[in-house]
């Protein structure tokens, strides 16, 4: 089986930095923070669908490169959901695992490494604005079938 993770708030317990983060590049291109639960309720992929609600006229490469800044800046404060690295450890025994996620595929390539998954996985995707597209893409890169493929993720 092949089984690709989502890294935010599905492999990383982020989402609390991820909101503050948010809140930063609102502010950075002028408008007002949203609450956590307007940030919960009202996150969608692809990430440029959420942001032109409040930055309308900011191109969703100048929001990434900001936000990606910050996401980098509070790496020691987040971690792994409790028992991650384990079951991570205890899937890849029988299947093939890769991560596929919005963020800077730097920041995962580093992140994941510094919490000791990165081995195993066969490969580590990043900027995935639309996953959907990106998911497509990865099963025809790899060759992989739709019918032997989970993607876990977050929503």
């Amino acid at each position: 089986m092949n089984i690709v993770f989502d890294w935010s708030g599905t492999l990383a317990d982020d989402h609390i930095i991820t909101w503050n983060i948010t809140n930063k590049v609102l502010e950075y291109f002028g408008n007002k923070t949203i609450t956590f639960d307007t940030f919960k309720n009202g996150f969608v992929i692809p990430v440029d669908t959420f942001y032109s609600k409040y930055c309308p006229n900011v191109s969703i490469n100048k929001i990434d490169e900001y936000f990606y800044k910050n996401y980098i800046s509070y790496s020691s404060k987040y971690k792994l959901f409790e028992g991650i690295p384990k079951l991570i450890q205890t899937l890849h025994s029988n299947n093939t695992l890769y991560i596929l996620s919005t963020l800077d595929s730097k920041i995962l390539n580093e992140h994941s490494k510094e919490t000791g998954i990165f081995s195993y996985f066969k490969k580590i995707i990043g900027n995935a604005s639309n996953k959907i597209e990106a998911l497509e893409k990865l099963l025809n890169d790899e060759r992989l079938y739709f019918s032997e493929t989970i993607f876990i993720v977050l929503i």
